[in-house]
């Protein structure tokens, strides 16, 4: 059956495709009568968006189950979700390639549910923006940010006289001019020191105009905020990208270190090397798990990392703690 919705349906002198998918259950051993086969069935279908493997038919069991009364649970905290203490930024090290030392760091937020437990970003990020609500997250990130550095700015910079914090920020967020108006009054506020923040555009391939972005760009760096491009190489991002936007850092996507030694992993790395010098821009590699990839990352002149290899994304009292001990 799936097979033959493969085919495209001609329909007015146009070819349509059709996107099917299909949930399934089976009598008696998940359930005991023709109304729990067909809502079982449904149930499944409609998990299909969370599997981690490629398909496109999903089995009810108890696994399922389980993780639809999750994601109903985490719809059902959302709306509160702002008015509680659940949510907090962690902060992922940054370094320097050639020196080892700690040179910024990434704010990721973190939500905590006190039944759920940790609820990743991509659980409820989703849902956000189902409820209209991802300008909160957006404005709690800032609000976050800005005290973080108000507290450990002067500190940090003495630790790294470069150190900079890095958000991210989506294409839509980047087109909020309130958010954006935001950002530069909390910096004018608190006094924030120039390029102790860097932005990191996310979903950037969702740009609908680059001389609107670039507009933005001009009004951060005027701000003393630094700008990023994040996961380089995904979706339908490509070179031209890079040509048009006008950013300090390229961040090259986790997929394709991974990937290393693949020889297209090897291309786009050394591409993208080229391009960023003679653009002059930094190149971050996002990802990195083991020596033998920073090794390739230092013979090709890459300059900054991120990844497991040193560590994941700790709350702040261990981001500090990891920087006096790497740069002492």
């Amino acid at each position: 059956m799936l097979r033959y919705f493969d085919e495209p349906y001609l329909h007015n002198a146009q070819y349509l495709h059709i996107k099917m998918v299909c949930g399934a259950s089976f009598y008696p051993s998940t359930c005991q009568s023709p109304i729990e086969l067909l809502r079982c069935s449904a149930l499944a279908a409609s998990m299909l968006d969370t599997q981690t493997k490629p398909q496109r038919t999903v089995f009810y069991s108890e696994d399922i189950l389980r993780l639809y009364q999750r994601q109903d649970s985490i719809r059902k905290a959302i709306p509160a979700l702002f008015s509680s203490d659940q949510l907090a930024l962690a902060f992922q090290a940054q370094l320097s390639v050639t020196s080892g030392k700690i040179i910024g760091c990434e704010a990721l937020i973190r939500w905590n549910h006190p039944v759920l437990g940790p609820v990743r970003p991509d659980e409820f990020i989703p849902l956000l923006k189902d409820f209209g609500m991802l300008d909160k997250l957006g404005r709690f990130v800032i609000t976050q940010a800005i005290k973080f550095l108000e507290r450990n700015g002067a500190r940090l910079r003495l630790l790294s006289p470069s150190f900079s914090l890095s958000i991210n920020l989506s294409a839509d967020e980047l087109a909020n001019a309130a958010l954006i108006d935001l950002l530069g009054a909390s910096l004018r506020e608190h006094r924030i020191a120039e390029n102790l923040l860097t932005v990191e555009l996310t979903e950037f391939s969702a740009v609908e105009s680059f001389q609107k972005a670039n507009s933005v760009f001009d009004k951060l760096h005027a701000q003393g905020v630094s700008i990023a491009i994040d996961d380089f190489g995904t979706g339908f991002s490509s070179l031209s990208y890079l040509l048009e936007l006008s950013s300090d850092k390229i961040k090259i996507d986790r997929s394709f270190i991974a990937r290393y030694p693949d020889a297209e992993s090897i291309t786009i790395y050394k591409t993208v090397m080229l391009l960023a010098k003679e653009l002059g821009a930094t190149v971050v590699a996002e990802g990195v798990e083991n020596q033998e990839q920073l090794d390739f990352l230092s013979s090709i002149g890459c300059d900054e990392y991120q990844g497991y290899y040193f560590s994941a994304a700790v709350d702040e009292k261990v981001f500090l703690k990891q920087i006096e001990q790497v740069n002492i």
